[in-house]
């Protein structure tokens, strides 16, 4: 079973600990699925009706 990890950060690039959170999260993709919310939605606007394609 994996477990799905939703990441909710403006700037990843300038937050220490949550990006090497993913990092080590990533290391291990048979355990955990991360989700970046504003990878997904830069603009804020969440499409409840998307599908993920991956």
């Amino acid at each position: 079973m994996k477990t799905l990890v939703i990441v909710a950060h403006p700037n990843l690039d300038t937050s220490v600990i949550n990006k090497r959170w993913i990092e080590e999260l990533q290391k291990y993709p048979d355990k955990y699925t991360v989700h970046e919310l504003y990878k997904v939605y830069p603009d804020g606007n969440i499409d409840v009706e998307k599908k993920n394609k991956n």
